[in-house]
């Protein structure tokens, strides 16, 4: 079997042209794909956002970040995007209170507490609630797209280089 040479200035210049499609691929998520993420996990969120027994409102759903007002940044690890919601309740409806709540999550054992409710101008009790997971749907629901988006770019990069 014949041998193989390689040169170590090839791999050397290899190595380069790597790290620059990965940081295209990067500025290409960051500049274009984390919106079109967001949008999706925004979409999913607000479809499985519980309305308020009490008000109707939808008020959770709307209050859900839009595309254009997530969150995305660069990290050492590369790029973090995604969405909150506004609503300062959100996270109790997510994850639930009290011994009601998800168990992945430190909650007290309290049997209800006080509160003050802003809308109402009244204190009301309140009391454990289970969690009414939406965010978390919304993410599982959308892996297989969010990687589909994310592949795209890894080929659009390796194609132009």
């Amino acid at each position: 079997m014949p041998g193989m040479i390689v040169d170590a200035r090839e791999l050397d210049e290899f190595g380069k042209k790597l790290s620059k499609m990965g940081d295209k691929i990067l500025d290409k998520i960051d500049s274009e794909t984390g919106a079109q993420i967001r949008e999706l996990l925004s979409t999913s969120a607000k479809n499985l956002a519980p309305v308020g027994r009490y008000s109707g409102s939808g008020t959770l759903r709307q209050m859900i970040d839009s595309s254009d007002k997530g969150f995305s940044d660069r990290t050492p690890n590369g790029i973090r995007t995604g969405i909150s919601s506004n609503a300062m309740y959100s996270i109790y409806i997510e994850y639930g209170t009290g011994n009601k709540g998800d168990p992945a999550v430190a909650h007290t054992s309290k049997k209800s507490w006080v509160y003050f409710d802003n809308a109402s101008q009244k204190f009301r009790c309140g009391k454990p609630q289970k969690a009414r997971h939406y965010m978390i749907p919304a993410l599982d629901d959308n892996v297989d797209n969010i990687r589909d988006l994310i592949a795209g770019d890894v080929n659009e990069v390796f194609e132009n280089d």
